[in-house]
């Protein structure tokens, strides 16, 4: 049950706090009723650290959210709060129990931190303090409030407490609520004979002298807060701004594009937010974005990493003075999921930003827009070379012919009627002849008309057979493939299966679910869990495609699959078909991810991450050919070069001129029919005679 007390004083805020009042007493809830007696005095030192602490360090425009355990008095200081008028209001929750076991009080915290999540997300600004005594109860609220995603950044938590130093050190060490984001902890201390005394605390991850929980200021009667020398409220756990010894743009470029390589990736200056700690990282090989070599994981001598991604984690490593620990996984559900759990810092290979990522894990800046997926297969067999005779000119061209082939003879016959005209033989004769080529009668016919219809017919047969030959020459040397899909239309229209990496089974339910009949026909087809040179391979033999990264397939094409020549059997559809935004996932409101996302921008806006995936792609490329020119010499080349692949003065073979090889013995064959058949023909006649 959540039991809440709202107190507020702008009309509009009023309306807000109401409605959720409303729906928290709908709920079950109760109002609370404030306590007397002697804990009030006690709660009041409680009050007065409170404003020590939030009236240095709030912002004017915050409003404030109070949250108690089932065991606190919050009504006790509720008059010590109101009376520092806070400009937005103020928001009192507290959980109380109807049964007292941990279940019971998970299940209430767990309502009331989804209704203060709807009140953070309803103002500008929200201050959260947090009471209580119990180390379960703020266990239980370090988990829930990060599965429930209560704190980001810009609210600032402080923890009241009165537990033993210890405790409040193994309880802010074992969450990220407490260690990672705003969070202070005011920790009540009493001794006898000697007033209340109030250390204000705060979890540091990363300092010279590791995570550790440390003292910033002191609160006590009559003095107030004093802050230590060097400490502020709320300090800058992720930032380089009050560094002065922070990494400019500048040394980051030199660091990069002096391709120095090195497990420890540090500034000598021990200034910097990260104080040179192990920040776990997660990436599987993912070319030209990242890559590995050699064996061993995390901070292993045996293992090097490239990659455009990785030269700008490198850079990221050098700005904000951490060192990279690459976590060992083997999937890529294993690379977001320790995201998700906060084990990794980020992954650091570039993701697509889709709807049901989002809900698992956050992203810092989007930075790259060429990834967009696109289909890898084979290319369209090449047409029969015996038909290459045909190949030059379209069906419509050949139909043309073929009617004036038909029509022109008895045109002839009629414009050379009446005596000494063509016999239909003759007329047909000519309309061949002059179409290959072949000289015209001597005797011509003085006649007008039959000098404009030959000279009409000899010009069209001129154009023809001229633009024939030169076609035909180049569909002798170069091969003709078929059309082939170019997007995502053409491609499930012509394929039977369609694979793709285990990262695939994240865009399944999208596919499935969309309005588009192609992404859904995609989704049908689509076959999780093939590696990209296995897809590849499969699609030489297969009506398949492998979808991938297009720099990615690009590149996996030229280093497996080219061939001596340079040429590849292997083809990139032009259309990418599935366009978005990419990024590197991150946890949910992770608060670095403000200083990463400064880092990526800088390295963008200098034009570095082009920079360095151009050079890749042509290391790439021209290793993949070094590599086959030492085949071909020592004649070991993986596979042939396809007839007809192309190349520079390729001489024409049998297998180019089989066209006209097999229509020449096509005719000799008719002629040896015409011959046996006229000489039957001719010796039955004789008999007759």
């Amino acid at each position: 049950m959540v039991n809440p007390t709202i107190i507020t004083s702008l009309p509009l805020v009023i309306v807000i706090q109401l409605l959720l009042s409303a729906l928290l007493h709908q709920s079950g809830a109760t109002t609370l009723e404030p306590s007397t007696g002697d804990a009030a005095g006690a709660a009041t030192g409680i009050g007065w650290a409170l404003l020590e602490v939030l009236g240095r360090s709030s912002r004017p425009s915050c409003s404030l959210l109070v949250l108690t355990d089932p065991t606190s008095s919050p009504s006790d200081i509720i008059k010590e709060l109101i009376e520092a008028d806070w400009p937005l209001g103020m928001v009192l929750l507290q959980v109380v129990l109807r049964e007292a076991n941990f279940t019971s009080q998970a299940l209430a915290l767990t309502r009331l931190i989804r209704y203060a999540r709807q009140i953070r997300l309803l103002y500008p600004c929200v201050s959260l303090v947090v009471l209580s005594d119990d180390p379960a109860f703020w266990s239980t609220f370090g988990e829930l409030s990060q599965s429930g995603r209560l704190l980001v950044w810009e609210t600032r938590v402080v923890g009241v407490t009165s537990m033993p130093l210890a405790a409040v050190r193994a309880v802010a060490a074992a969450y990220w609520a407490y260690t990672m984001m705003n969070t202070l902890i005011l920790v009540r201390t009493t001794r006898p004979n000697y007033p209340t005394r109030w250390s204000v605390l705060s979890h540091l991850p990363f300092t010279s002298h590791g995570n550790h929980l440390v003292q910033l200021a002191s609160i006590w009667a009559p003095q107030g807060l004093y802050l230590l020398p060097g400490r502020t409220l709320f300090p800058p756990k992720f930032s380089n701004c009050n560094s002065a010894h922070s990494t400019t743009h500048s040394q980051v470029t030199k660091f990069i594009t002096s391709k120095r390589a090195s497990h420890h990736l540090c500034i000598s200056s021990p200034a910097g937010s990260f104080h040179r700690a192990l920040v776990n990282v997660t990436a599987l090989p993912y070319k030209p974005y990242w890559d590995e070599e050699g064996g061993g994981s995390g901070l292993s001598a045996t293992k090097r990493y490239s990659g455009a991604d990785r030269l700008m984690l490198e850079a990221m490593a050098l700005a904000l003075n951490f060192t990279i620990y690459v976590l060992p996984v083997e999937t890529w559900d294993q690379v977001v999921t320790l995201v998700e759990q906060r084990v990794s810092f980020v992954a650091s290979v570039v993701h697509m930003i889709l709807q049901n990522r989002l809900e698992r894990f956050g992203f810092t800046c989007t930075y790259e827009h060429s990834i967009n997926l696109a289909f890898g297969m084979a290319k369209p067999s090449l047409m029969p070379r015996w038909q290459s005779l045909y190949y030059p000119l379209t069906d419509e061209v050949w139909a043309a012919i073929l009617l004036l082939v038909l029509i022109m003879p008895p045109v002839f016959y009629l414009v050379r009627g009446g005596v000494g005209g063509l016999r239909a033989g003759a007329a047909v004769l000519m309309v061949f002849g002059a179409l290959m080529g072949q000289p015209l009668p001597r005797r011509m016919s003085p006649s007008s008309r039959w000098r404009a219809v030959l000279g009409a017919w000899l010009w069209f047969t001129l154009i023809v057979s001229v633009a024939y030959r030169g076609n035909l020459m180049a569909f002798l040397a170069l091969p003709k493939y078929p059309a082939r899909p170019e997007d995502l239309v053409q491609l499930v229209r012509v394929v039977d299966r369609i694979t793709m990496p285990s990262y695939g089974s994240e865009f399944l339910s999208f596919l499935k679910q969309s309005e588009s009949p192609s992404f859904r026909a995609w989704g049908d087809l689509m076959t999780v869990g093939v590696a990209v040179v296995d897809g590849l391979k499969s699609s030489l033999t297969k009506k398949q495609a492998h979808v991938d990264g297009r720099r990615y397939l690009e590149l996996v094409i030229a280093e497996h699959f080219t061939l001596a020549d340079g040429t590849t059997r292997l083809y990139v559809g032009r259309e990418g078909i599935l366009p978005g935004l990419n990024a590197w996932p991150i946890p949910h409101d992770a608060p670095y991810r403000e200083a990463f996302d400064r880092v990526i921008n800088a390295v963008i806006e200098a034009g570095l991450y082009n920079k360095w995936m151009g050079d890749i792609l042509t290391q790439t490329r021209h290793e993949a050919q070094r590599k086959l020119r030492q085949e071909v010499q020592s004649g070991a080349t993986q596979e042939a070069t396809p007839e007809g692949s192309g190349g520079s003065n390729q001489p024409l073979t049998l297998v180019h001129l089989q066209g006209p090889i097999f229509l020449l013995l096509v005719g000799l064959l008719i002629a040896c029919l015409a011959f046996v058949v006229e000489a039957g023909l001719s010796r039955l006649w004789r008999r007759g005679h």
